[in-house]
């Protein structure tokens, strides 16, 4: 019971852990990225 509580908590760890930030030269972006930052701000 305790490994599968570990295990699926680990899995939940490493969703969140994506990243998806950083700096963004804005001439540097694609229309498609700038729309994207666009709805998540």
């Amino acid at each position: 019971m305790k490994k599968t509580v570990f295990i699926a908590m680990l899995l939940f760890a490493a969703n969140l852990a994506k990243a998806d930030e950083g700096m963004w030269l804005p001439y540097l972006l694609g229309q498609q990225t700038y729309n994207d930052m666009v709805k998540k701000a």
